[in-house]
């Protein structure tokens, strides 16, 4: 893959926890993966990706309502 960047919402439970471990595994991951989450209670899976991910920097992003 290509890509320097990637953003991945939802990231934190479900299908966008999924995708950001998949794009963490790949052999040419993203240089950066945006990870945004709403729940800062539900972060445990995210953070164990974040700390493994060895070539790609994963960003975490609290989203909210402002």
């Amino acid at each position: 893959m290509n890509v320097e960047n990637v953003m991945v919402t939802g990231a934190n439970r479900g299908i966008g926890l999924e995708f950001v471990r998949q794009l963490s595994r790949l052999s040419e991951p993203p240089k950066h993966i945006f990870a945004t989450y709403r729940s800062p209670d539900s972060l445990k899976d995210l953070k164990e990706i974040e700390e493994s991910s060895k070539k790609s920097k994963i960003i975490l992003i609290k989203m909210g309502n402002y």
